[in-house]
């Protein structure tokens, strides 16, 4: 009995040891399920049919694995070439440590790489959804290279560039595009556009209709670095407008007129010529309510076309092709200062043109009692128009006109010649004493005024005729010639007397002189003794 149960138990553990051989190199199974267990090979599997579902937490395989559909809920880790030919979905995390060549690839969830991605295909990211998709970061470098990149849609997408130094080149054309916005940021670098062609252009776009273009920054610089540049804002369209602000100035041009002006003063330039209003109201519309409403009113009926409203420094020559027209009611002065002299140890010389109105405040000139011109800073006394030059000396000379009287002075220290209702006064303008007054030529009328030389030829005229004898006693006539000089005139007359009677004589007498002809001299005498 004991013999016969030995040898039942080898039988059956010959029997189990030759089933397990059996199935275990069989060539189909079915529903092989190994849980939790893990198969580890070192060479290839092969003659191994799975018909059910087979699941593993793990494969580790240093050969090839050929399969239809692989479905791994786990990590899955391929150190050699993984060759997928049909559609591989994962569901957790991929890493790839080699070299990875696909077809393309289709992701709806996160795509992260940390090495060097190179995309030489049509490559859509994230084109239909509305995740937020991160190229880069701060701290790496992305090259995004293709004859035309597109980065975003017109959707509303917003796309965000973010780096320490953000480079775009292009030969012809550099498109970003944002349903929203696009931001291009740089943290602590520079955001460079740049076309590098021959005929490359840089263009920041927006709606033509509503869009705006803003340039925000500390200091915006523009055709600063570029010899020769050329830089245009604005267009010559109608509607086309163009304001640059500073402070309180500006300069704006619109279609028809361009003004420049800092606060309330400015000018303004128009395409066609302007016409004052006569009444204060439009005055006052039409000069945009500059000045006020007394001085506008002085300038109705005026035209101009340009305006300048304040002071005016012109450094430099200034050209008028036209009248030049003072429309001011109170004062018009003009100084021109610091000029060179020629007197010897002498200070710079001042001129002046001015025309003052009674009680107006402004330099102005005015004359002592003497003619002598000096120029004055507070109100005027009386309307006085002048033209005068201070020389080196500090003495003032030139012409004034007053209301009252005309006065002209000249000279280093200053002789004048007023013009009032006496007539005509020359004078020493320190002390009032008469001066000389040469250049006079011979009078020739009534009115003329006689100079010194023909004084003299007259003087020597009479003493000549005087100096002819008279007929002698107990003689009937007498003929003679004399002779005088006077100055440096000479005067020859030549004459004669007859005796009437023992009682009666009369006398007759021409006389000239030998440099002037025109003005000869004739006398006749009567006497009678007794």
């Amino acid at each position: 009995m004991q013999i016969i149960m030995e040898r039942c138990l080898k039988f059956y553990f010959l029997t189990f040891l030759l089933l397990s051989f059996v199935l275990i190199h069989s060539d189909y199974a079915v529903g092989f399920d190994n849980l939790n267990q893990g198969i580890t090979n070192a060479g290839p599997i092969s003659g191994a049919s799975l018909s059910g579902t087979t699941n593993t937490n793990g494969i580790a395989n240093t050969g090839n694995i050929s399969t239809d559909t692989l479905s791994a809920t786990g990590a899955a880790t391929v150190g050699g070439t993984l060759a997928v030919s049909g559609a591989a979905t994962i569901n957790n995390s991929l890493a790839v440590t080699g070299v990875t060549t696909t077809n393309g690839i289709s992701n709806t969830g996160a795509l992260s790489s940390t090495g060097a991605t190179t995309l030489t295909g049509v490559t859509d990211i994230n084109v239909s959804g509305t995740a937020t998709t991160t190229i880069g970061n701060q701290s790496s470098a992305v090259n995004i290279l293709g004859a035309t990149n597109t980065i975003g849609t017109l959707g509303s997408s917003v796309n965000t560039l973010n780096g320490s130094t953000n480079t775009l080149n292009a030969t012809t054309q550099n498109t970003i595009t944002g349903g929203t916005g696009n931001a291009i940021t740089a943290v602590t670098g520079n955001n460079v556009m740049s076309a590098l062609g021959v005929n490359g252009e840089n263009r920041l776009e927006a709606n033509a209709a509503t869009g705006t273009n803003s340039i925000e920054a500390k200091r915006n610089n523009i055709g600063v670095g570029t010899t020769n540049s050329t830089n245009t804002i604005g267009n010559t369209f109608a509607g086309t407008t163009v304001d640059l602000k500073g402070g309180n100035s500006h300069v704006a041009v619109q279609q028809g007129s361009a003004s420049i002006g800092s606060g309330t003063n400015g000018l303004t330039t128009t395409s066609t010529a302007s016409t004052l209003g006569t009444d204060a109201a439009t005055l006052n519309t039409q000069l945009n309510g500059v000045g006020d409403e007394a001085s506008r009113a002085n300038l109705a009926g005026a035209s101009y076309v340009n305006r300048l409203e304040g002071d005016t420094l012109i450094n430099g020559n200034t050209y008028i092709n036209g009248r030049l027209v003072y429309t001011s009611n109170t004062v018009a002065t003009t100084s021109v200062n610091s000029g060179q002299s020629i007197l010897s140890n002498a200070g710079a010389t001042t001129g002046h043109m001015t025309i003052v109105n009674k009680g107006q405040t402004a330099p102005h000139a005015v004359v002592d009692g003497n003619g002598r011109i000096a120029i004055a800073n507070g109100p005027a006394t009386e309307a006085s128009s002048a033209m005068t030059l201070t020389n080196g000396m500090g003495n003032t000379h030139g012409m004034v006109i007053t209301e009252r009287k005309t006065v002209i002075s000249g000279g280093t220290q200053s002789t004048s010649l007023t013009l009032d209702d006496r007539g005509a006064t020359f004078g020493k303008s320190s002390n009032g004493d008469p001066v000389r007054v040469t250049g006079v030529a011979d009078g020739k009328s009534r009115w003329d005024a006689v100079n010194y030389g023909q004084l003299n030829r007259g003087v020597a005229i009479a003493a000549s005729m005087a100096t002819i004898p008279q007929v002698e006693q107990d003689k009937t006539f007498s003929l003679g010639a004399g002779t005088g000089y006077y100055g440096d005139e000479t005067g020859i007359a030549i004459g004669g007397s007859v005796r009437l009677s023992p009682n009666t004589v009369m006398k007759a007498a021409a006389s000239f002189s030998p440099t002037e002809f025109d003005n000869a001299a004739f006398s006749a005498g009567f006497a009678y003794s007794w």
